[in-house]
């Protein structure tokens, strides 16, 4: 046998030019051996060393769509008998195949526990100690393999993000010690995985010799105080100063502090930060900035474009530029302008950079990765981006993404959300980030309230295919929600602030501030045009007295300090994305929060037809399901969703029109949607001619 056919005892050795049946037979003793191992692995994970492993040991006739229910159906054992037995179905449906294959043959399994809200071996809940453990019985004979290097990855990182957590990082780091010192032989993946530890928390150890003179290595949190650096900070920024890499720490746990970290590490002198409008002009990043480097210097925006611009000499420089700016005329001679002295980049809420059509890219895309090419071409210049949501639609986005901060084409991964395609960025994704997910010791509370209402709508059926998504939504607020909602406020203690969500800001915000004023309840704005609510330079009213909060996609990216003054958050338009819908959660349910989070999504039904669940929320559940794939490995559930055309949706809501139990649309709505509608048929008029 060739030494390079000499694989991962932990599958047994493998012999090549074997069958489907060897296969499953080595996954079975594999099982046997080491079943806590397996579970540890996220599904994508499991697949894609499975995957691995049959094309390397020349398998022959092995059907990948059995290998994918295989891990479908494993994610729900508990326990290693079950999952022998899983395999026991799986042979025994490959004999009763006219050709070995089992296509059409349905596996059966043992039943497995209910579900909790917790994951079962998660890498929140497995501690070093067991990940070590659990690496006893793998032997790598051979291990210069792709394969090789991203196992020690997996788990060395996996450490890493066990150790984040305050409150068992001296346990866990006892039983690290603990294992080192033991007498118990350890095979080849443990030594590794030890030795690249032991050099990382060396590195990590010593942190404060390496950072630059003026960083203060302090973080001053909403109350002023001064806290260390976290290890999720410290950790991040090792891996960030040595090449493009994404910070996906949830929302709250001061990934800012992380980017700043980064820039003393690598003592980079000018430092591009591109961020939304709002934290600009807040003074977010830049309070943050001066907070944390003495004599730093703070470039906002358009001041590059000053006759007279040049970076201070010998000072520590940072430059500050919104998507919008950049995406601006102004943008393209701002960044040509600071080009040849950036050193390093920051891309905060970097979810926004996404390629959506390879076609028509947003030009802040196009501009700043231009700038990375040119700059790329002459000298090496880290990127990193910061977001706890890094899959808003599609896998292709994610790996725009990747690509941008990486600077390297990940061909291998096409734009299709099949389930190879998200398996592989899942493993792509983990090579350039790390995960915090981060336990807040307080409760999320999620509700729904269904609004269900009949109407007359058969006169109007041509208007609704013409005001699409907007009109409706206007009407399902106005006849379906505003009543929910109104006696949801009621029951909420008046102590409590409220933030009102809505997608679209047309005919939505001013009905909902119409009817609040109406009966005495104070709110106040924060929308892309109006920002009073948050913003201290106007007065930030919903911290100062206004009780309810209107608020648009605005107020999704970015923004703290709302968590110490609200804990509840109600959708009443929905976004379209899962990736929104959490950063939104995420403004309340976060670092800082000391009250129970209750996140209230209000579903309009029309004329019997579930329109928010069939338009909204099927869309968004879809989209998460690629999420988790790609950034937890889970396997997906939903790859596909739900296939209706808008005319299918109207014809769904007018022919469930009843008679005598439906009511007349407001009179004052319909003439607004009437003149929506007449602006709709002109520029169809003009697009023809």
């Amino acid at each position: 046998m060739e030494a390079k056919t000499k694989y991962w005892r932990a599958w047994n050795q493998i012999i090549p030019e074997k069958g489907e049946r060897d296969f499953w037979i080595n996954i079975q003793e594999g099982l046997k051996e080491n079943f806590k191992l397996y579970k540890y692995f996220s599904d994508a994970e499991l697949l894609y060393t499975f995957q691995t492993m049959i094309r390397e040991r020349n398998y022959r006739s092995v059907d990948l769509a059995l290998v994918k229910r295989f891990i479908h159906e494993f994610a729900g054992v508990s326990k290693a008998p079950q999952g022998i037995l899983l395999v026991d179905d799986i042979l025994d449906a490959i004999q009763k195949s006219d050709r070995g294959r089992a296509l059409k043959v349905v596996i059966e399994k043992t039943k497995p526990k209910k579900k909790t809200r917790k994951r079962k071996n998660s890498k929140a809940t497995v501690t070093p100690v067991k990940l070590l453990t659990m690496l006893d019985s793998l032997t790598w004979v051979e291990e210069h393999t792709k394969l090789w290097y991203d196992h020690l990855d997996w788990v060395v990182k996996g450490m890493w993000e066990s150790l984040f957590d305050v409150r068992d990082y001296s346990k866990n780091m006892r039983g690290i010690r603990a294992f080192e010192k033991s007498r118990k032989r350890k095979n080849k993946i443990q030594r590794a995985v030890l030795k690249r530890w032991r050099d990382e928390n060396r590195f990590v150890n010593n942190l404060h010799k390496k950072y630059s003179n003026d960083f203060t290595q302090k973080v001053k949190n909403n109350y002023g105080e001064l806290k260390n650096l976290t290890l999720h900070q410290k950790v991040v920024s090792m891996y960030a100063s040595r090449g493009g890499f994404m910070d996906l720490a949830d929302t709250g746990v001061g990934k800012t502090w992380t980017a700043l970290s980064t820039t003393s590490l690598s003592d980079a002198k000018k430092t591009l930060i591109v961020c939304p409008a709002s934290l600009v002009h807040s003074g977010q990043w830049e309070r943050a900035i001066k907070d944390t480097f003495r004599d730093a210097v703070v470039y906002t925006q358009k001041d590059a474009l000053q006759e007279d611009f040049r970076f201070q000499r010998g000072k520590r420089c940072f430059y500050l530029l919104s998507y919008q700016t950049a995406s601006n005329l102004s943008g393209k001679n701002i960044l040509s302008k600071i080009r040849k002295s950036i050193d390093f980049v920051v891309i905060d809420e970097g979810q926004r950079l996404k390629i959506r059509d390879e076609k028509m890219p947003s030009r802040c895309r196009v501009r700043l990765e231009n700038m990375l090419v040119k700059i790329r071409k002459n000298r090496k210049i880290n990127v990193l981006m910061l977001t706890a949501t890094p899959v808003p639609n599609t896998v292709g986005e994610a790996r725009s993404l990747l690509e941008m901060l990486s600077g390297k084409n990940f061909r291998e991964v096409s734009n299709y959300n099949s389930v190879d395609n998200l398996v592989a960025m899942h493993v792509r994704l983990k090579e350039y980030s790390m995960r915090y997910e981060k336990v807040y010791p307080v409760r999320l509370r999620e509700k729904t309230v269904e609004c269900p209402v009949n109407l007359k709508l058969g006169n109007h059926k041509s208007m609704l295919k013409d005001v699409g998504f907007l009109g409706t939504d206007q009407i399902a607020l106005v006849e379906a929600k505003m009543p929910k909602i109104l006696k949801q406020i009621k029951k909420t203690p008046k102590n409590q602030k409220i933030i009102l969500y809505t997608k679209y800001v047309t005919g939505m915000i001013n009905v909902l501030a119409d009817e609040l004023k109406r009966k005495g309840i104070s709110y106040t704005y924060y929308t892309g045009t109006r920002k009073e609510g948050l913003d201290p330079k106007q007065g930030a009213l919903f911290f100062n007295g206004s009780r309810v909060l209107l608020a648009s996609s605005a107020v999704a990216e970015g923004l703290d300090k709302i968590q110490d003054h609200c804990s509840n958050i109600w959708l009443v338009g929905h976004p379209w994305t899962y990736t929104e819908r959490q950063q939104l959660i995420g403004r309340v349910y976060r670092t800082g929060q000391k009250k129970t989070v209750n996140v209230i999504t209000f579903m309009a039904k029309i004329n019997g037809y579930p329109y928010d669940q069939n338009v909204k929320i099927d869309r968004i559940n879809t989209k998460k399901s690629y999420h988790d794939t790609i950034v937890d490995g889970v396997y997906p559930e939903k790859l596909v969703g739900r296939d209706e055309s808008w005319k299918d949706i109207v014809d769904a809501i007018v022919s469930g029109e009843k008679v005598r139990s439906s009511r007349v649309v407001n009179a004052g709505l319909m003439r607004r949607l009437s003149t929506q509608h007449r602006i709709v048929k002109k520029r169809k008029r003009k697009s023809r001619k």
